[in-house]
């Protein structure tokens, strides 16, 4: 995906979840390619425990949402509990996910059902 194709994904997916009365403190993605061996890129925890600093967010105050067994993985190793949604890669990620005693933070059907799971409403 192009910096721009990924710019324009954050765009929409920021102005649709103001429409519904959301915000995001902050976005961030890893634009490096699997072979760089960043530490950014999960399952590796480097973008999450960057994200938590920059947020002032101790990782156990935090919870990352994920939808694969690297992202459950990468929250696990930055110190945080993580939710697995079963949209994209969810369903077909959940029973390794649940061997591997990842969901600390619960399986939800989606971001929706986890957002009212967290902070309640509708």
């Amino acid at each position: 995906m192009s910096d721009a194709d990924l710019d324009a994904v954050h765009a929409r997916m920021i102005a649709e979840a103001a429409e519904r009365g959301a915000r995001f403190a902050a976005v961030r993605a890893c634009r490096h390619a699997p072979t760089d061996g960043c530490r950014c890129r999960k399952p590796r925890p480097g973008l999450l425990v960057s994200l938590c600093a920059h947020l002032k967010v101790p990782p156990a105050d935090a919870v990352f949402v994920g939808d694969a067994l690297s992202d459950l993985r990468a929250a696990r190793g930055a110190g945080m509990p993580g939710a697995l949604v079963l949209t994209g890669k969810g369903r077909a990620s959940a029973a390794e996910v649940r061997r591997a005693g990842l969901a600390t933070a619960g399986v939800f059907d989606d971001l929706r059902a986890f957002a009212v799971a967290e902070v309640g409403g509708g």
